[in-house]
């Protein structure tokens, strides 16, 4: 009967899996031709002699960030269902051991500080719940997740230290100035690495997908 139950309520999940795996493909897409650009400007910069922060840079990177943005934001709200989803199943099954309800887990990519920490959390516990761990074991680490995580803050925190460079001027009327072309080669890493915390995500919520819709990892050992 709980293998029944199971299969039920994973396939809204899937659903929702399938809708993020389009969104943050389409992320990665555009990540992709943004990185692939910022390198043909990286070589361009890096055959000058000068120093400077080039003004084509604020261009670049203010037009640049509104497609990952956006791209972002989309994926983002696909995650978040997923995520209120996942949890909710965990709920439903009466699976001890899960920390989050499911609107706080999927309303925690939104919330800024919390959305550095919380996230990870959760998405390890819905690893380590959905494979069919003991409570005690919720929080152990997982490495596909902590690669994510970590992928996805160094490239929040390149970025933020661009957005402060691009601002900066605007502000203040203060440059900063940069070795030729390191701008921009920093956006290509920073962006590299959104789009392989992107790649890596895909990866995890199929794991954990594939794992509550299996009767015999999630429904029978709760049976």
């Amino acid at each position: 009967m709980a293998s029944k139950q199971a299969e039920v309520q994973s396939g809204p999940l899937s659903a929702f899996a399938l809708i993020g795996y389009i969104f943050l493909g389409l992320f990665i897409f555009v990540a992709v031709v943004l990185t692939l650009f910022s390198l043909l400007l990286v070589i361009r910069w890096g055959s000058t002699s000068y120093y400077a922060v080039s003004t084509d840079f604020y261009a670049f990177d203010a037009g640049a960030l509104v497609f990952l943005v956006g791209a972002g934001l989309t994926s983002t709200a696909a995650v978040s269902l997923w995520t209120w989803r996942a949890a909710a199943n965990l709920l439903d099954w009466h699976i001890r051991g899960f920390s989050y309800t499911p609107a706080w887990a999927a309303l925690a990519y939104w919330v800024p500080g919390v959305n550095l920490v919380v996230p990870a959390r959760v998405m390890r516990e819905l690893w380590n719940l959905s494979d069919g761990e003991i409570p005690e074991l919720a929080r152990q680490t997982v490495g596909l997740v902590t690669a994510w995580w970590s992928c996805f803050v160094i490239g929040c925190l390149v970025h933020s230290l661009l957005a402060f460079v691009v601002i900066l001027p605007f502000l203040t009327g203060i440059h900063v100035t940069n070795l030729p072309g390191a701008n921009y080669a920093l956006f290509c890493f920073g962006t590299a690495m959104l789009a392989l915390a992107a790649f890596n995500l895909i990866r995890i919520m199929r794991r954990i997908t594939v794992a509550q819709r299996s009767t015999t990892q999630v429904g029978d050992t709760f049976a």
